[in-house]
C-alpha cells in the first residue's frame, strides 16, 4: 500500500471548547475516472460542524486527493507531524469484468482519538456509472424518503403530521433528526424517530437513544436533535 503524508498546522481540528459544545462531522467521496487506463481519481471532502446551545458553525475541514490505479490500496495523511491530529484517507479500486469496488475509509483523529471512523464499500457496473463521476457517496438527507416501514413512513400513513417543540427531550418522545449529512444511517430511515432513553456519553454529554425503526436505533446529541409533537395524537 502507498501511503503519503501531508503534513499542516491543523488547529482546526482539535477540540479547545467546553464540554457543552458538541462536534460531529459529514464525509463525501468521490470517484472518477483519470485519462490513463485503470486509474482512478478519489475525492474525499470532510466537514466539521460545531454546536453551542441553539448556535452552529461548519468549518471545511480537509479535502485530500488520491490517484490510484485498479488493484492497488492508496492512503493520503493531512496531519500533524506526530500524527495525533488529522485526517486520514484510504482508499482500495477494482475494476473486474466491467464492475468496479470501491472502498473507501475516512478516519478523523483528536489528540490520538478517533473522532470519526467511517467507511464505504460500493460495487457498480460501469455500463450504468458514467463518466465523469463512477459514484458519489454522502451521508443521510432529509429529502431521501422515508421507507414506510420507518417511525416517519408509519406516521404518514396514518395522515399524521408534526410540529417542532422547544420543550425538552425525554424518553418516549418524537424527534427530528436535524443533522443533514450524518453517516452510517440505513436508506429510508427517515427524520422523525421516537426516544427510547436518554444518557450521557464519556464527556457527560446528554444522548438519545432514537429508534427510527426498521430495527435501528442510534444515539444521537441532543443538540442535534430537535423535539417535534405529532398531530392528531
Amino acid at each position: 500500500m502507498k501511503k503519503r503524508m501531508i503534513v499542516l498546522a491543523l488547529a482546526g481540528i482539535v477540540c479547545g471548547g467546553c464540554a457543552t459544545t458538541q462536534q460531529s462531522y459529514r464525509t463525501e467521496v468521490t470517484v472518477r475516472c483519470a485519462d490513463a487506463p485503470q486509474q482512478y481519481i478519489v475525492e474525499f471532502k470532510v466537514i466539521q460542524a460545531r454546536t453551542h446551545g441553539q448556535k452552529s458553525e461548519t468549518d471545511f475541514l480537509s479535502a485530500p486527493t488520491i490517484t490510484i490505479k485498479a488493484g492497488e490500496e492508496e492512503e493520503i495523511k493531512v496531519c500533524d507531524e506526530g500524527e495525533h491530529n488529522g485526517v486520514f484517507c484510504k482508499a482500495l479500486i477494482k475494476n473486474e469484468g466491467g464492475t468496479i469496488n470501491a472502498a473507501t475509509t475516512v478516519i478523523v483523529k483528536t489528540r490520538d482519538r478517533e473522532a470519526l471512523n467511517t467507511s464505504q464499500n460500493v460495487t457498480l457496473n460501469l455500463r450504468h456509472a458514467g463518466p465523469p463521476y463512477l459514484y458519489r457517496a454522502t451521508g443521510w438527507s432529509s429529502s431521501e424518503v422515508a421507507a414506510a416501514d420507518s417511525v416517519e413512513g408509519q406516521l404518514r400513513s396514518q395522515g399524521k403530521e408534526w410540529t417542532r417543540s422547544i420543550d425538552g427531550i425525554t424518553a418516549g418522545a418524537y424527534v427530528q433528526d436535524m443533522l443533514e449529512g450524518r453517516q452510517g444511517q440505513p436508506k429510508g430511515r427517515g427524520s422523525i424517530g421516537k426516544v427510547t432513553s436518554v444518557v450521557r456519553d464519556d464527556h457527560r454529554a446528554p444522548v438519545a437513544m432514537v429508534d427510527f425503526g426498521r430495527d435501528y436505533t442510534v444515539g444521537i446529541f441532543l443538540s442535534e436533535l430537535s423535539l417535534v409533537t405529532v398531530v392528531p395524537e
